[in-house]
């Protein structure tokens, strides 16, 4: 235990236990301006000079595109010009917008078996069923394919050996 400042205090001042006169008041924080209002992260003062319009001249005609549209083909005009350096970059960009392509399509071509489709057919009308009867007034559990009752969907009491009649 270590003295205070202010005499003979036995509270222990040391590793994760700063002096009491020294910490932060209770109800008052620690930075009390805050983050400003009007401050922005890097990434949106970059997004929003990217969508700012300018003029330019293409084919003798003059546009008014996104300076991000500008990038673009500035970008694609070197790469096709033979520069080193754009070539790669290009070839990065255009990959990874067809990995989300690829992956949109794989994606929907999971269920795509007959046997999927059956299967997903049965379920759809099953449910289709149940609601029906529910709307009806009757709670009852949904129906199986092959009218039979489900056993694993009712509730018994585990059997014991010691207890036959069970």
């Amino acid at each position: 235990m270590a003295k205070g400042k202010r005499g003979n205090s036995t509270y222990p001042v040391g590793y994760k236990r700063p002096p009491r006169a020294t910490r932060f008041k209770p109800g008052v924080s620690g930075n009390p301006k805050g983050r400003p209002k009007g401050a922005k992260s890097l990434t949106t003062a970059v997004n929003k000079e990217l969508r700012a319009k300018v003029d330019v001249t293409e084919n003798g005609k003059h546009k008014r595109i996104t300076k991000q549209q500008a990038l673009v083909k500035h970008l694609v005009n070197k790469a096709a010009g033979g520069d080193p350096k754009a070539l790669p970059l290009i070839v990065k960009l255009t990959a990874s917008g067809e990995d989300t392509e690829t992956e949109t399509r794989e994606a929907e071509d999971v269920f795509d078996t007959a046997t999927d489709r059956e299967v997903i057919a049965s379920v759809i009308e099953r449910f289709r069923l149940f609601f029906a009867t529910q709307s009806a007034g009757d709670a009852s559990t949904p129906p199986s394919n092959d009218g039979a009752t489900d056993s694993a969907a009712t509730p018994q009491e585990p059997s014991h050996p010691d207890n036959p009649s069970a």
